[in-house]
């Protein structure tokens, strides 16, 4: 069964993202807001991949509310700013990464 793949991003990295869960047979979902990422978690995914900031406001809030629901949930944070990886940390995230760097680590945890 395939590993399903939430990713919460409104940026241009969406596209690589979902072209390194695309080949490693993931289903994948897509929220570019928090609204759409709350309803979409809905739908139980393996990993949630997390931008911090959003076009309808800072994502934290809703990273530690989905840590506490489900603390076992691979959840990773992806940002070029170091301040916001520490947040994303910080807000429950499992891993943080740099843009580049999480195409790989997506990639690693869906095949583990």
């Amino acid at each position: 069964m395939a590993k399903k793949v939430l990713l919460v991003c409104s940026s241009t990295m969406v596209d690589l993202l979902r072209a390194a869960c695309q080949r490693a047979h993931a289903e994948v979902l897509i929220a570019g807001t928090l609204a759409e990422a709350a309803h979409m978690l809905m739908q139980s995914p393996d990993l949630v991949v997390w931008e911090l900031m959003l076009p309808d406001g800072d994502a934290r809030p809703l990273i530690q509310a989905t840590r506490n629901a489900k603390p076992l949930l691979e959840m990773v944070g992806v940002s070029g700013d170091t301040d916001e990886r520490l947040m994303q940390f910080g807000a429950g995230c499992n891993r943080t990464s740099g843009p580049f760097h999480a195409i790989t680590l997506v990639a690693e945890i869906l095949s583990s």
